[in-house]
């Protein structure tokens, strides 16, 4: 039987980089599981508080009558204190994304998640004064 002998150089570049340390690649993980976790929160938080304004003109424009008025109401409710948590929990994120990577994030990133992020916590105000 043959012993098969080991290529002392890597063949293609992938292997290349994959060799490398993870310093020189480029972010390190935890900075990327920070910036992913950030985004995802971001993108939750978005949804959920599309989902309030979907819920909310449900209940404007459709005038449910009573049985389906508590189902609009709670699914409303369920989903503005998910979007607030989220939203909240975005803010939180960012001081902590600038700190935990090398290079910071695209300025237009960032103020886009903080308007994301301020998005609940301006309906929540609306939600307090007018109704």
């Amino acid at each position: 039987m043959s012993k098969r002998k080991k290529r002392s150089e890597p063949v293609d570049d992938f292997e290349k980089e994959s060799s490398r340390p993870e310093k020189e690649i480029g972010e390190s993980r935890p900075s990327l599981a920070i910036t992913v976790f950030w985004c995802l929160t971001a993108l939750a938080t978005l949804l959920t508080e599309v989902g309030v304004l979907v819920a909310g003109l449900a209940l404007v424009w459709r005038k449910p009558i009573d049985e389906e008025l508590h189902y609009f109401q709670r699914m409303l409710g369920m989903l503005f204190v998910a979007s607030v948590v989220f939203g909240i929990l975005l803010l939180l994120l960012i001081p902590l994304v600038y700190r935990f990577r090398d290079e910071p994030p695209p300025r237009e990133i960032t103020w886009t998640a903080a308007v994301i992020g301020g998005l609940p916590l301006v309906t929540g105000v609306m939600f307090f004064f007018f109704g």
